[in-house]
C-alpha cells in the first residue's frame, strides 16, 4: 500500500463532509478511541552481528486511546498500539513485533470548527519482540522493554456531536539497545539497534461527556 494514496485518499473523504455545519463536542469529559493504517520503519540494525544493517519492511498497525478532554483545545490519552513487520537481512529472515504504551497530550486548534487541525506528543515504553531464524534452522528470540516517545498531528472532522474521524500521524521512536536472546541461545547479545517509526492511520473517537443544552430562545417581542 502507498503511504501517500492512502493519505490522499482520506483527505478526500474528509474533505466531502467538511463543508457542513459545525456541531458542538462535549467540552470535557471522558472519550475512547481506535484506529488502524499504514507505518514504515526507518533502517536499523537487527542481529548477532554488529554489522547487519537492513530494513523492517513497511506494514499495517493498530492503536487505540482512552482519554479525557479537560476544556475544548486541551485532551490528554492513554494510547496502546501494534505495530508488526518483518525483514530479509544478510541471509536471515526474521519477523518483528512493537507493542507500545504510550500517554499523550493533545492539543485542538480550531476546536470548534467541523475539521480542524491537532497536534502533541507523547512518552511511554516499548516492548519490541524480534524473532529471527539463520539457515537452516536455527531460532531465535529477543525482546527487551524500551523508553519511547512520540510526536503527533493530523486532522479531525466532526461526523457528530460525539464522534470524531481523525487522520493522525505519527513519529514514533522506540529505543532499541542489545538484547538478550532466549530460547536456543540463552544469555547470547542480539543486535537491535534505535527503531524509528512513520506512521499514518485512520481512526474514530467517540466522547462520552455531556452535550450542552441549546441556548433559550429569544423571548417574543413586547
Amino acid at each position: 500500500m502507498n503511504r501517500w494514496l492512502l493519505l490522499g485518499t482520506s483527505l478526500a473523504g474528509l474533505a466531502c463532509i467538511a463543508a457542513a455545519p459545525a456541531m458542538a463536542e462535549p467540552a470535557s469529559g471522558w472519550y475512547g478511541s481506535v484506529g488502524g493504517g499504514y507505518h514504515s520503519p526507518e533502517s536499523v540494525s537487527v542481529g548477532v552481528l554488529a554489522s547487519e544493517r537492513g530494513r523492517i519492511k513497511d506494514d499495517w498497525m493498530v492503536a487505540g486511546a482512552l482519554g479525557y478532554r479537560f476544556d475544548p483545545h486541551i485532551r490528554f490519552e492513554v494510547e496502546g498500539s501494534y505495530r508488526p513487520g518483518h525483514f530479509d537481512n544478510l541471509g536471515t529472515t526474521g519477523h518483528f513485533r512493537s507493542t507500545a504504551a504510550m500517554a499523550n497530550l493533545l492539543f485542538d486548534v480550531f476546536p470548534n470548527s467541523r475539521l480542524h487541525p491537532f497536534m502533541g506528543g507523547g512518552v511511554g515504553v516499548n516492548f519490541p519482540i524480534l524473532n529471527e531464524t539463520f539457515p537452516p534452522s536455527t531460532q531465535i528470540t529477543a525482546s527487551r522493554a524500551n523508553f519511547a516517545w512520540q510526536g503527533m498531528g493530523g486532522l479531525t472532522l466532526a461526523a457528530s456531536q460525539r464522534l470524531n474521524i481523525d487522520l493522525t500521524y505519527r513519529y514514533f521512536d522506540g529505543g532499541g539497545e542489545a538484547v538478550l536472546c532466549g530460547g536456543v541461545c540463552p544469555g547470547t547479545t542480539v543486535r537491535f539497534g534505535h527503531y524509528r517509526d512513520h506512521s499514518l492511520t485512520m481512526g474514530v473517537r467517540y466522547a462520552f461527556g455531556a452535550i450542552a443544552a441549546p441556548p433559550p430562545p429569544p423571548p417574543p417581542p413586547a
